[in-house]
Parts: structure tokens; C-alpha cells; sequence
């Protein structure tokens, strides 16, 4: 099933997926994106392979050859083609478009769901907010890599990003480590830190020996200084999430 409109150079259209189907190699003519609304396939394009699930945003540059093969639930995508003029009107961002990406994270889930929602409406200004909100996912993900925002730490950005998106849900530590990132609670002396860790890093340049008494910290040095202890701190682990 599929339906579609037509803005100013754009094509916005939904398409539905049977479970467990196979879509041979194939391209299109025109350059687009792709939001996951539902569902999950593994695509393969060239000699590589990604994995769409729900809220990936997926660049397709024109031409591009891909074969993909459906999981077993209903997909269901969000698609944006553009024309030649439009894009050669807009052509210092479209250039984002020249490259095969899958982009992840809540700021693509946002952006689907609005393009969804004005999607289906009709009104007067549906086109115009249309046309918009398309031309800002461009914008947005021409800015990766050069944004400031996007030289933090990709564990920092996740962390930022849930309390945005859900900032009346009472965060704890506990609850955003259990989604975002290792935190560790450490207690130097006197002072406490309080230091977020990726997950590949975890423990990293360290060897941690614990006390054979609950009532005693244990004791960290660096395994790559020399055996010399240092002074006792309390580690305390928090949770982790697999960036």
C-alpha cells in the first residue's frame, strides 16, 4: 500500500511491507531519505549491510543499487524524494545526499513522527509545513560533524537527548544510566565525581583490587603506573547501555 504528496519539487510518501519480504537489488532515480515508522530490515548496499529499525533515518543518494530483506513484522516507511531543480536550488545542503547513511537517535525518531503527522493533515498550511519540516531534516543532518553541539561524547548527546525528549519523567542517575551510558559514582576523600563512561571504555587503563571487607573500599591504580597503590576510592556502578 502507498500513498503519496507532491510539494514544491517534493514527493512525501507511506509505504506499507509485508512481513518477511524480499526486495531484490534495485536503485531509484532520484535521491531521498527514509524514515523507519515500524517494523526492521537488514539492507545491503554495495558490499555493505545495515540494520533499519524503527525511528533510523536512511539517506539514499540517486542511483544507489540496495537489496533488502523484511523481519518478520510489518514495515512501515516514511519516504522524501527530490527532484533535480529542487535539489540543485538547495545544492550546498543536498550535497548530504551524495553519500548512503542510517542515522539513529531521538532527534530522527522527533523528526519522523512530525513529518508524520503533517503527512496527514490537510489544511491550508499543511504544504507549506510540510515543505519545512523536510527541508530542516536536511539541514540537520548536513550539520553532523560540524555542529559544536556534535563534538561531545556520543554517551553525553544520548544522555542530553532522553532528558529532552522526556523532561517531566523525574530522571535519577540509575534510570539514565540504565538507557544512556556507564556511570560511575566515585568518592575521592571528601569530594565525589560523578563520571559517565562509554561502554568500550569502561575500566580502561584500570585494575580494580576489592577488599576482602564489605565495610572497606576498594582500591584502583592505573595498570599502566607502577604498582605503587594509590589512595582508597569507592566505585560505585551504576548501569550501562551498548552504544
Amino acid at each position: 500500500m502507498k500513498k503519496s504528496r507532491h510539494v514544491v519539487g517534493l514527493k512525501v510518501s507511506e509505504t506499507l511491507y509485508a512481513p518477511e519480504l524480499t526486495i531484490p537489488w534495485h536503485e531509484h532515480e532520484k535521491a531521498g531519505f527514509c524514515f523507519v515508522m515500524e517494523g526492521a530490515y537488514e539492507e545491503r548496499f554495495g558490499r555493505r549491510r545495515r540494520d533499519c529499525d524503527r525511528g533510523v533515518l536512511v539517506l539514499h543518494p540517486a542511483g544507489e543499487q540496495h537489496a533488502d530483506r523484511h523481519r518478520n513484522a510489518t514495515v512501515r516507511l516514511l519516504n522524501v524524494e527530490f527532484d533535480c531543480n529542487r535539489l540543485r536550488a538547495i545544492q550546498d545542503v543536498a550535497a548530504v545526499l551524495h553519500d548512503s547513511l542510517d542515522l539513529r537517535g531521538p532527534e530522527f525518531m522527533r523528526f519522523g513522527l512530525r513529518l508524520e503527522r503533517e503527512f496527514r493533515r490537510s489544511d491550508t498550511a499543511s504544504d507549506l509545513a510540510l515543505e519545512a519540516l523536510v527541508l530542516e531534516v536536511l539541514a540537520s543532518t548536513a550539520r553532523i560533524g560540524i555542529d559544536v553541539e556534535d563534538q561531545k561524547p556520543i554517551w553525553l548527546r544520548r544522555v542530553i537527548e532522553e532528558i529532552e525528549v522526556r523532561p517531566s519523567a523525574g530522571h535519577t542517575m540509575r534510570s539514565l544510566a540504565a538507557k544512556r551510558a556507564f556511570i560511575l559514582s566515585i568518592s575521592l576523600g571528601r569530594s565525589d565525581v560523578i563520571r559517565a563512561v562509554p561502554r568500550e571504555r569502561i575500566f580502561e587503563g584500570f585494575e580494580f583490587r576489592p577488599r576482602v571487607s564489605n565495610s572497606r573500599p576498594a582500591r584502583c591504580r592505573c595498570a599502566s603506573s607502577r604498582s605503587r597503590p594509590a589512595s582508597p576510592i569507592k566505585v560505585t556502578f551504576v548501569g550501562c547501555f551498548a552504544p
